[in-house]
């Protein structure tokens, strides 16, 4: 479950212009990456399927280049804290054939993963913070995300 969910999540990690519902930007105006569009397919993941992830935006001004992290941290509840862990962002991207360094400019993004079948039926809520080699913030989201069974 980790890493599919953490493949979403680095899907969208950014400034968001258009996300599902509940979904929000937790960034600032000065973040890298402006989101203008977000596809999520089904929207709640079905345990032991396929979720299509498809991201459109704009880095805005700076490489995202190896050595950027993305911290994600999903809870139930807002209290119990399910995970909380940081990646390498070039090491995940890789595996949806996204490869580093992502260049300015407009980029789509695309994925299909598969929700583990020992993937337990729940509701976490899900924040995202991706910070590039250097330091600089490139985006943060946060949002809720219903994992179900089929």
């Amino acid at each position: 479950m980790k890493i599919s969910l953490l493949l979403l999540v680095v899907l969208v990690t950014f400034v968001v212009a258009q996300l599902p519902d509940g979904f929000k930007s937790c960034g600032t105006a000065q973040d890298n990456f402006t989101l203008q569009k977000l596809i999520v397919n089904p929207l709640n993941p079905v345990i032991g399927k396929e979720v299509q992830i498809t991201a459109h935006g704009n880095v805005n001004f700076e490489d995202i280049v190896e050595g950027a992290t993305v911290k994600v941290v999903a809870k139930v509840g807002n209290i119990i804290t399910v995970l909380d862990k940081v990646f390498n962002l070039c090491e995940q991207a890789a595996t949806a054939n996204i490869t580093c360094p992502i260049k300015v400019g407009p980029n789509e993004f695309g994925v299909k993963l598969l929700v583990p079948s020992n993937t337990p039926s729940i509701k976490v809520t899900v924040k995202a913070t991706i910070t590039n080699a250097n330091g600089n913030a490139v985006g943060c989201f946060t949002g809720p995300l219903q994992i179900v069974k089929s």
